[in-house]
C-alpha cells in the first residue's frame, strides 16, 4: 500500500515538471514547473523533517500537504482549460 501512494506522490509532481518544460505558455509553464518542484520537495523533505522535530506526526502530515499542492495545480489547470475551451 505504501508503494502505491509514493509511486502516486512522487510521479503526479514529475508529471507537472515535465508539463511544465513542455508546455509554451508562459503562467502554465511556470506554474506547472513550481508546483511539481513544492509538492517534491514536500514529499520528500517534510518526512524527514518530521523524523528529526520533536513532532510525533507520521506520513499523513505530508500526505495531506502534497495533495493540497497538486488539489490546487489541477484546479487551477483545469479553470484555464474550460477558459480556453469557452474562447
Amino acid at each position: 500500500m505504501v508503494f502505491v501512494a509514493l509511486g502516486y506522490f512522487i510521479l503526479a509532481p514529475a508529471g507537472f515538471i515535465i508539463i511544465g518544460y513542455r508546455t509554451k505558455d508562459g503562467v502554465n509553464k511556470k506554474l506547472s514547473i513550481v508546483f511539481g518542484v513544492a509538492a517534491l520537495a514536500t514529499i520528500l523533505m517534510l518526512p524527514a523533517i518530521f523524523y528529526v522535530a520533536p513532532f510525533n506526526v507520521g506520513f499523513a502530515v505530508p500526505e495531506l500537504i502534497e495533495a493540497l499542492i497538486i488539489l490546487v495545480w489541477t484546479v487551477f489547470i483545469s479553470t484555464e482549460l474550460l477558459r480556453l475551451k469557452i474562447k
